[in-house]
């Protein structure tokens, strides 16, 4: 892991055990989409730090007792100010791609 319980609780100030599991989802989403990339570490794990506050804003419980502004008519990693540095961050641009392919699609077979 890159980032740790105590960067994720600068942005988000919380004691809930879900951190640790925002944690490992930031990391592994960083770890299969963006390490193949000429990233630094320390901008990995500002990546990751942003996404696993990001993953830990969409608990309904975390954003009642921290007071989070959650986005709900944005998709994806836009719907909290936390996915959406995190999108700034990445230069590859993999993570806005990502994000704009999280709606779904119906055709007409």
């Amino acid at each position: 892991m890159r980032t740790n319980s105590q960067k994720v609780a600068n942005l988000i100030p919380t004691e809930d055990p879900y951190i640790s599991v925002a944690i490992g989802a930031a990391n592994a989403l960083v770890t299969n989409k963006l390490s193949d990339f000429d990233l630094s570490e320390s901008l990995l794990t500002e990546i990751e730090t942003y996404l696993a506050a990001h993953f830990l804003a969409q608990n309904p419980s975390i954003r009642e007792e921290t007071g989070i502004e959650f986005m709900e008519y944005r998709k994806g990693l836009e719907n909290t100010n936390y996915g959406q540095t995190a999108i700034s961050l990445d230069t590859t641009n993999t993570l806005a791609s990502m994000n704009k392919n999280t709606g779904f699609e119906f055709k007409v077979l």
